[in-house]
C-alpha cells in the first residue's frame, strides 16, 4: 500500500540549487541502465549509466557523448513534455503521459532519451535461470509512474504500475547478458526518485538484493520554462553577469545560485510550488 502526502518547501532556494545542479542532463540519443554485480565486501548489485552506444551519440548538457559512463546520482534523463496516449488510464494515472519510448524512432521523434536496460556485464550462471528482478518499491514525486512493453499484437504488458499501489507485482525481469527496452510513463510533470530492489537468487544457493534509485526529470510546459529563464536572466543582469546560451557546465558553477537555478531548471525543471507531494511505500 502507498500514500501520498506533501511537504512545504520551507527549504532556502540555494539548498536546493546545489542539490540539482551538479548532475548531467541526458535529453536525447541512446543510453542504458547497466546493472553490475561486485562479490566483495560483500554481494552487492548496483547499476551505471552508459551513454552513446552501439555507435548513437546522446546529448550530455548540450554536447554529444559516446561510449560514456556516469554514476547514479552523476546524471539525470530529461524526459520530453510531449504527451502521449496511455495505454491504461487506470495502472498510468492518467489518459496521457510524458513518455520515455521503447522505440528508438519514437524517441528521436518527440526528443527524448532512448533508454535501455543492460545486463551485459554479469557472468552468466552466477544467478538461477539467470535472471535478476527490479521490484519497484516506491516513488518520490508529483505522480505515477508506469514501466510496461508493446507485444506482437499491439498491447501492454506492464511490469510498474505505481497507480495501484506497490506489490511483488511490480517487477521488471532482466535476462543475464541481455539489453532490452521498455516505455516508461510519468504522469506529471517534475522530479521524481524511483526507489527499486534488485534482487536475484545464487546458483550456488542464497541470494543478494540491494535497493537502488533512478532519478528523473519531467520538463515543465513551454511558458513556465520561458517565465523562469527570464526571471534569471534579470536576475543575472543586475548582479553585473551577463548572461548568453548556451552555457557550458564550468560557466553554470559561476553563476550566483539564483541565476543558476533559474537558467537551469527554466530549460528542464518544473516550476517551484508551495507544496510538493510525494509518494512512499
Amino acid at each position: 500500500m502507498s500514500s501520498r502526502t506533501s511537504a512545504s518547501l520551507c527549504v532556502p532556494l540555494l539548498l536546493l540549487i546545489r542539490a540539482t545542479a551538479p548532475a548531467a542532463l541526458w535529453t536525447s540519443g541512446h543510453g542504458d541502465i547497466s546493472l553490475r554485480y561486485s562479490a566483495t565486501p560483500q554481494p552487492t548489485l548496483s547499476y551505471q549509466w552508459n551513454v552513446g552506444i552501439g555507435g548513437d551519440p546522446a546529448t550530455v548538457d548540450g554536447s554529444e557523448v559516446y561510449d560514456t559512463p556516469y554514476s547514479p546520482l552523476s546524471l539525470t534523463p530529461v524526459v520530453s513534455d510531449r504527451q502521449a496516449s496511455s495505454p491504461d488510464a487506470i495502472l498510468t494515472g492518467g489518459s496521457l503521459l510524458y513518455l520515455v519510448p521503447q522505440d528508438g524512432t519514437d524517441a528521436s521523434l518527440i526528443g527524448s532519451p532512448f533508454q535501455g536496460w543492460s545486463t551485459g556485464g554479469i557472468p552468466g550462471g552466477l544467478f538461477t535461470g539467470n535472471q535478476i528482478r527490479l521490484t519497484l518499491t516506491g516513488v518520490n514525486g508529483p505522480g505515477e509512474v508506469s514501466l510496461w512493453s508493446n507485444d506482437a499484437f499491439g498491447g501492454s504488458v506492464f511490469r510498474w504500475a505505481s497507480a495501484d499501489g506497490f506489490t511483488p507485482d511490480d517487477t521488471l525481469m532482466l535476462g543475464v547478458g541481455g539489453h532490452s527496452h521498455y516505455n516508461l510513463g510519468f504522469s506529471l510533470p517534475g522530479e521524481y526518485s524511483l526507489q527499486a530492489l534488485a534482487h536475484a537468487a545464487f546458483s550456488a544457493g542464497g541470494s543478494v538484493a540491494t535497493p537502488i534509485t533512478l532519478r528523473y526529470s519531467v520538463v515543465p510546459e513551454s511558458s513556465s520554462s520561458i517565465l523562469l529563464i527570464g526571471v534569471a536572466v534579470v536576475f543575472c543582469q543586475r548582479r553585473g553577469r551577463r548572461p548568453h546560451w548556451p552555457y557550458s557546465k564550468k560557466e553554470f558553477e559561476q553563476f550566483p545560485g539564483i541565476c543558476t537555478v533559474g537558467l537551469r531548471l527554466g530549460v528542464h525543471f518544473f516550476p517551484f510550488s508551495l507544496r510538493t507531494p510525494s509518494r512512499q511505500v
